[in-house]
């Protein structure tokens, strides 16, 4: 499953460059396309499609680690939460005291604070064995919490409208779909799941929910699938199919890769507030929710900084956020900034691999 893991993640490497090169040029990614009466580009549904299904695995893997996982003790599982919350506000608050200081935009301020899931199990992927067993539950707790949490800022910060007749519609449909496969079986049990699951996906849209946190809880609402069956379908069909399609899209704009935008105030206040905000952040955030529980961290205080720095990894959220807050002029500046910190996070990460006796070995 590692080996696998490893190819998917060289994979995105050709894939983002393909990106970057090639996906401004197709002019279709701009052109609008109708589904049951939903409109986005291209673009954006390349980018909605790939990301539900990635969010259904991820939520798959969390709860088996809470039927038979490291989260079996509930208590353990308010220490990510702990983390969570630090590693959104700090990375916040640092880019608003650098964008003071710097005269960059403020309202920028949410771009730093989500963690890409697909990019840290990339760059976990690459690490020693013992160190991923340990750390990859907190990581996918983590990423997955901080990513529905910046998810839910985007929502209460630009506020596009909340249907409460679809947001029925949803609660209606997860029932039945929970129902379908406690009490349903055979072929009747399958129709009513395809169903069900359209109904939510669809509702999702027109609901102002995003369709990453229906598919996480739709995810929860399933029966625990056996790892087997994980390694076997679900996690090939997110490594080699959706993630490459989702970086793809979402690298789909066209940049000035000027000298003096990679130093201007607004990226350099991304690239400060992210790598160090977001390890700081998830750092003592987790080590504050040890204390308040009354519990092991379950990770050495080195691991957990090497959790923080992978969690530094930032990507699609992110860019979301910078469509929504900034101007255009200044939207290319924080794309600059934010791809910038990718590598960056990279780098450190690879210091972390040789530098720390933890996962050298």
């Amino acid at each position: 499953m590692k080996s696998s893991a490893r190819v998917a993640a060289v994979i995105l490497l050709p894939v983002t460059l393909l990106a970057l090169i090639f996906a401004p040029r197709l002019t279709f990614f701009s052109h609008e396309a109708s589904l049951f009466g939903i409109v986005h580009s291209w673009r954006d549904w390349m980018a909605v499609g790939p990301l539900s299904i990635f969010f259904f695995v991820a939520g798959l893997e969390l709860k088996a680690e809470f039927t038979s996982g490291i989260f079996v003790e509930r208590r353990r599982a308010l220490i990510p939460l702990f983390a969570v919350v630090g590693g959104m506000l700090t990375p916040a608050l640092l880019y608003l005291l650098f964008a003071k200081v710097s005269g960059a935009p403020t309202s920028g301020w949410g771009i730093p604070m989500a963690t890409d899931l697909p990019l840290v199990l990339a760059a976990l992927s690459f690490m020693p064995i013992g160190f991923v067993a340990k750390v990859r539950p907190f990581l996918l707790a983590l990423a997955i919490t901080d990513d529905l949490g910046s998810i839910l800022v985007l929502a209460f910060r630009f506020h596009q409208g909340i249907s409460i007749f679809y947001i029925a519609l949803l609660a209606l449909a997860f029932a039945l779909y929970w129902f379908a496969h406690h009490h349903l079986h055979g072929s009747i049990q399958k129709f009513v799941i395809a169903v069900m699951v359209g109904i939510i996906w669809v509702a999702s849209l027109r609901s102002g929910i995003s369709p990453s946190v229906t598919a996480v809880i739709l995810a929860l609402l399933t029966p625990t699938i056996s790892e087997l069956t994980r390694s076997r379908f679900w996690e090939p069909l997110v490594n080699f199919i959706v993630v490459p399609l989702f970086v793809f899209s979402a690298l789909a704009i066209t940049l000035d890769l000027a000298f003096a935008s990679l130093f201007s105030p607004i990226s350099l206040s991304l690239v400060v507030a992210r790598l160090i905000g977001k390890p700081v952040g998830i750092f003592c955030g987790a080590v504050l929710g040890a204390l308040v529980i009354r519990s092991g961290l379950g990770l050495s205080r080195t691991e957990l900084w090497g959790a923080g720095i992978i969690a530094s990894l930032g990507l699609s959220v992110s860019l979301l956020f910078v469509q929504l807050s900034l101007n255009l002029h200044d939207q290319g500046l924080a794309i600059i900034g934010t791809l910038l910190t990718v590598p960056l996070a990279v780098g450190v990460i690879g210091a972390y691999y040789f530098f720390t006796k933890a996962t050298a070995a």
